[in-house]
């Protein structure tokens, strides 16, 4: 039995040189027969670690930061401060499903007159920072950083998302565990669930930044090509950013699967060539036929009285090496 055990235990290593060496020739089977998604997400990858803008000149920086010292923040402020105010004030005086008096009409025109002056000056707001964004472009380092702002605000409301929905799903987990469900199918439901988390939050999180790309792209005014071009690849750049944290994410999940899997199965295999715990299972299974109480049955009883001897025995053993 001994030499059985001993000759199982070495094929694990082998085992797992076999899946490493499948999951390798997979992917480098994938990426000869789809050449053009493999070539798109090398260069989106390179553009997520490397890509920083073309550096903008110091006189071109100043034009900048002189443009956008043209918007009115104090007048802003103000603007908003009394937006605010009439606004409470209207909401106070309006009447059930919008009835209005004098004292009300009076506090609406005020409200829209605030609404209209916050307008007009976010209107010049937008107008004075398009200008100083086509200064310097979409390609400089002002564009490239705004971009990376950008996506990582959705990619980070996507994640928690994912997480916020994993710990719900860990609370109801628990609340719809049977009772004869082992713990191990309980903890692979729920790793299942928190990857679907992540996958539909990283996945929407995507799709929005491609949604709000090409606003941000017009605000630097550039020319369709370069346009076109800038979207193309911040897009692809996105898209290989999130394939790879999918990646790495199932990977890991599937990794610790298997590691838990692979001790179950040891474990359960040194129980079976355990003689001592096949015996002990048949005398419980065998309970049955002695009322339920495995401790009338008479291969137990002679199961005890054997190790109680064996146990005698050993104790003699040792008191007659103590005398010598």
């Amino acid at each position: 039995m001994a030499s059985n055990s001993r000759s199982v235990q070495p094929r694990a290593p082998e085992l797992d040189g076999q899946l490493l060496n499948k999951a390798l020739k997979g992917a480098g089977t994938f990426v000869k027969e789809h050449k053009k998604i493999s070539t798109g997400y090398i260069v989106g990858i390179l553009l997520l670690l490397f890509g920083t803008g073309f550096k903008v000149s110091s006189e071109l920086a100043e034009s900048y930061t002189n443009t956008l010292d043209d918007i009115d923040v104090d007048a802003q402020k103000e603007a908003h401060s009394r937006l605010w105010e009439s606004k409470r004030q209207y909401d106070a005086t309006k009447g059930w499903f919008g009835a209005c008096d004098a004292q009300c009409s009076r506090h609406k025109r005020s409200y829209d007159a605030a609404q209209a002056r916050w307008d007009a000056l976010k209107a010049d707001e937008n107008a004075i920072t398009k200008q100083a964004k086509s200064q310097v472009g979409i390609l400089s380092e002002y564009g490239v950083q705004e971009t990376r702002d950008m996506f990582w605000g959705t990619f980070a409301g996507g994640k928690d998302f994912a997480k916020r929905q994993s710990l719900w799903d860990l609370f109801f987990t628990g609340l719809r565990w049977g009772k004869d469900e082992e713990i191990f199918s309980v903890v692979l439901r729920w790793l299942m669930q928190m990857l679907f988390n992540f996958t539909l939050g990283l996945v929407g999180a995507l799709c929005v930044f491609i949604f709000k790309l090409w606003g941000l792209i017009q605000a630097y005014s550039p020319d369709p090509m370069t346009a076109l071009l800038y979207f193309t690849l911040a897009s692809a750049s996105a898209t290989a950013c999130v394939a790879t944290y999918l990646f790495v994410l199932y990977g890991a999940a599937a990794g610790s699967v298997a590691v838990v899997a692979k001790a179950i199965v040891d474990h359960n295999h040194r129980l079976q060539q355990d003689p001592n715990h096949r015996r002990r299972q048949n005398l419980q299974n065998s309970g049955g036929a002695s009322g339920g109480d495995p401790r009338m049955d008479p291969r137990y009883r002679a199961y005890q009285e054997q190790q109680q001897r064996q146990q005698q025995q050993q104790q003699q053993q040792q008191q007659q090496q103590h005398r010598d």
